[in-house]
């Protein structure tokens, strides 16, 4: 083909074809980062939406879990409480012998000596009480069981009669019963 423009149209003619298809490719690559942006912009929200129903998820598994931790926490816990109760409850009907020891020894004269204590118990919680010792004399002894005698509490004391036969150096038997 015969080119008869002049070279100054020929030039504006060539700047017009080249700027639209520099105009052509701008519009393509418009199109296209617009096309991105938005594919982009989809993707952020679809994450940001997955996202926040992960977040709920866990929040809900972990009010879950809190609420089951607590459930079993708390049913220990009234498990724990009720076994102490009974426990309590056991103790508190439990006579305290430690008390009822230290009676007696109060009431031994400093010369008598015990080597056993037998302690039983029975339905209404009356104790027997069943005392071995050693008396240097039979004074010594005597005084004891006027001890014994004088306290409210202890009721029925018996003395074995072999306690009494010998004047000294006497190992002697006593049971009474406590109220």
């Amino acid at each position: 083909m015969i080119n008869l423009l002049p070279p100054d149209e020929k030039n504006a003619y060539i700047q017009e074809k080249n700027w639209k298809v520099v105009l052509i490719w701008g519009i393509i690559f418009l199109f296209f980062l617009t096309f991105l942006t938005l594919i982009l912009l989809a993707i952020k929200f679809y994450t940001a939406g997955q996202v926040e129903k992960q977040k709920t998820f866990i929040v809900k598994t972990e009010q879950g879990l809190e609420t089951t931790e607590r459930k079993n926490l708390q049913k220990r816990a009234r498990e724990f409480n009720e076994t102490f109760s009974a426990l309590n409850s056991f103790y508190q009907k439990q006579p305290v012998f430690s008390d009822l020891i230290e009676r007696v020894s109060a009431n031994l004269p400093f010369d008598v000596f015990l080597t056993g204590i037998s302690v039983t118990t029975n339905s209404s919680w009356r104790a027997v009480l069943t005392i071995s010792g050693f008396s240097p004399t039979r004074d010594s002894l005597l005084s004891f069981k006027k001890n014994l005698e004088s306290q409210a509490d202890f009721y029925e004391i018996t003395f074995p009669p072999s306690s009494w036969v010998q004047p000294t150096d006497i190992i002697f038997n006593v049971s009474f019963k406590v109220k």
